[in-house]
């Protein structure tokens, strides 16, 4: 299934024979995805906060999903979820960042010539200040929009990487990107913090703690 966050709601687009893994508070007719853009946005933005709306695409969700995102300027990003050892309890925390009132994961826009790879590790110092990272495996693609300086509506896709650092280290928030708070958290402090998160990154966290034991 694809999957396009605006703000705190996800737009679905799923095949008609498989069954969605999240409830959908509502089934949208085809004819939203050839709206113009600003009377999409108004009438997405009708529906509750953190609603997953649904596109059924009959059996091919990614060509309907792919012509959809055709339809907006795509900006590239890549970031990272961090882990280092507590050694207080044996286990695992990970960083997470404060920025702009919501609970997120580091991230950046994609320099040129540079790999997905470059762009997480760079992005994820310069908004956290973390030296010696190491990136251990790829987690996930994100698609969300966002308004760019001249209010237009475009979408960024955030490559994200799994990563870790040898100890927790003395964290410098960037200021400048928003970012008030960078913090080592566990996964209990993580499952408290997510009525205040990005969907998107909700939904990242999610998936990654399903697939991982040692938490």
């Amino acid at each position: 299934m694809e999957r396009i966050f605006l703000e705190n709601r996800t737009l679905l687009f799923f095949p008609s024979f498989q069954e969605t893994e999240t409830p959908l508070f509502q089934i949208l007719p085809h004819e939203v995805l050839q709206w113009a853009i600003p009377e999409l946005r108004d009438y997405l933005n009708r529906f509750p906060q953190h609603a997953t709306l649904g596109i059924d695409c009959d059996t091919d969700e990614k060509s309907v999903f792919c012509r959809f995102i055709s339809r907006f300027p795509v900006i590239e990003a890549a970031g990272g979820l961090v882990s280092a050892p507590d050694e207080r309890t044996g286990g695992k925390r990970y960083l997470y960042i404060f920025r702009n009132q919501m609970w997120d994961l580091p991230k950046g826009k994609k320099e040129a010539g540079e790999t997905d790879e470059e762009n997480a590790l760079r992005e994820v110092a310069e908004e956290t200040g973390l030296q010696n990272l190491r990136i251990t495996g790829f987690l996930d693609t994100t698609y969300h929009f966002f308004s760019d300086f001249e209010k237009k509506l475009c979408i960024k896709k955030s490559n994200w990487f799994d990563m870790e650092t040898d100890r927790m280290q003395a964290t410098v928030p960037q200021g400048e990107e928003g970012i008030t708070q960078a913090c080592w958290l566990s996964y209990n402090e993580i499952k408290e913090k997510f009525p205040a998160m990005y969907a998107s990154i909700a939904y990242l966290s999610n998936r990654f703690f399903a697939a991982h034991a040692e938490l």
